[in-house]
Order: C-alpha cells, then sequence, then structure tokens
C-alpha cells in the first residue's frame, strides 16, 4: 500500500515500455513529424497552431494505451489480486506514467518547434498545455473502465493505436475528436472575438472537472475490479496462451 507500491508499479511500467520498441517509435514519430514539416509551414508555424495540432496528434497514441492498461501484464494480472496492493494503486500507477509520456511529449514537442519555427505565442501555449491536461484526464478516466471490463493482450509487434479492443479504440478516437473539437472551438471563437486569452481560462475550468471525475472513477476501481475479476483474469490468461 501507499507510496512504495505505487513507486514499484511506476518503475515496472518504465521497465515495460523500455522492452517494446513500437511503443517508442509511437511516441518519437509525432516529435519526427513536427521537425520535418514545422518549419516549412510558413504563417500557419508562425500563429502558433502547429503546437497544439501536434500536441494532439502526440496524444492520440497515449489516449490508445490508456484504454488497455493490463495489456502488457497478459496472465500476470493475477498477482495483482493476490498482492497486499489496492488496484486503484495499480491503475494510479499506470495513470501517472502515462501522464507523464504525455507531458513528456508536450515539452519534447515545445523544443521542436522552438527550434524549427519559433516560439509559439503565450496564449496559445497555456491553452494547449491545459487542453493537455484535460484530454489526458478525460481518456484516463474513460480508459480505466474500459481497461477492466475489455482488457486485451498487448501485441509487442504492434503501434499504440492497435493494442485496444476495437470499440475502445473507436472510443478512444471519438474522445480525443471531441476534446479536439472543444479546442479548436475555443480557438476560433477566441480568435474571432479578438481575445487570445480566453481558451485558457475556459480549459482551466474544464480541466477542474476533470481532476474530480478522474478521482471519483479512481475510487471505483477496486470494486470494478473485483465485480469483472473472473472475466478479466480469463481474457487476459487466455489470450497469454
Amino acid at each position: 500500500r501507499g507510496s512504495p507500491a505505487l513507486g514499484a508499479c511506476v518503475q515496472k511500467e518504465w521497465i515495460t515500455l523500455r522492452r517494446n520498441p513500437s511503443q517508442f517509435y509511437g511516441l518519437l514519430a509525432p516529435l519526427v513529424m513536427v521537425f520535418l514539416f514545422a518549419g516549412r509551414m510558413g504563417s500557419v508555424s508562425r500563429s502558433g497552431m502547429v503546437f497544439p495540432a501536434g500536441a494532439a496528434y502526440a496524444l492520440l497514441g497515449i489516449a490508445a494505451l490508456a484504454y488497455n492498461l493490463f495489456g502488457a501484464d497478459a496472465g500476470g494480472v493475477q498477482f495483482y489480486f493476490l498482492a497486499p496492493v489496492e488496484m486503484r494503486t495499480v491503475v494510479l500507477a499506470k495513470n501517472l506514467f502515462g501522464f507523464g509520456l504525455a507531458a513528456l511529449q508536450v515539452a519534447l514537442l515545445y523544443s521542436v518547434l522552438l527550434f524549427t519555427s519559433g516560439a509559439p505565442p503565450l496564449p496559445v501555449t497555456l491553452a494547449t498545455v491545459c487542453w493537455v491536461v484535460f484530454a489526458t484526464l478525460v481518456n484516463a478516466t474513460i480508459g480505466n473502465v474500459r481497461s477492466i471490463t475489455t482488457p486485451k493482450k498487448m501485441d509487442p509487434g504492434r503501434v499504440a493505436r492497435k493494442q485496444a479492443s476495437p470499440l475502445s479504440a473507436l472510443i478512444s478516437v471519438g474522445a480525443m475528436l471531441a476534446a479536439a473539437a472543444l479546442g479548436v472551438g475555443l480557438l476560433a471563437l477566441a480568435s474571432l472575438l479578438g481575445q487570445p486569452w480566453l481558451p485558457v481560462p475556459v480549459m482551466l475550468a474544464c480541466d477542474v472537472g476533470a481532476i474530480l471525475l478522474y478521482r471519483r472513477g479512481l475510487r471505483r476501481v477496486d470494486d470494478l475490479a473485483q465485480s469483472y475479476r473472473e472475466t478479466f483474469l480469463e481474457e487476459l490468461a487466455k489470450a497469454q496462451a
């Protein structure tokens, strides 16, 4: 229980990622694309719109992984039920690792833009960061439920976007499109009204709501895992065989 178990679970997630080259490719691909094309997009790059677009693209792979948290564990998930640790601690560790990946992606993306086309405008930068927090939390909240109710063994040869069940993948894309529509709508409205800072407080309010929703969902993880325990273990153990 507590922080030792949480830290151990986070470390285990790092070891799993390190042993999966396809996941590294999925994380690096958006940065390579931005590096190749950002400096050639002229006014679009100078407007700062490459940053939110690149952030949304980078989050697609991480969001997909959030819908199949236990895919790499396969039949080994049985030890989570045997160990003296709450399932919510395991899920929180997996979520924190995903949040860290998202933060690293955004930081690297911003660094690439500084090198290729210059810093995006401050209002766009802050609005994008707030949007990333919102989109990541929403996907984690939904993904935690889908990871337990519809798990799927992870194939090391596939990229992140193909590592969840078809319905979970569809939900992941739908959630990202809805979040992207919100972000684009706010940026367009801010441009129309001549108020570049408008998206920032709106997205901050969305972040607060997403945090409350995430915390509420996390409290239900243990009961959900017990309810789906047999199906959960059977599906992953069967996939492993």
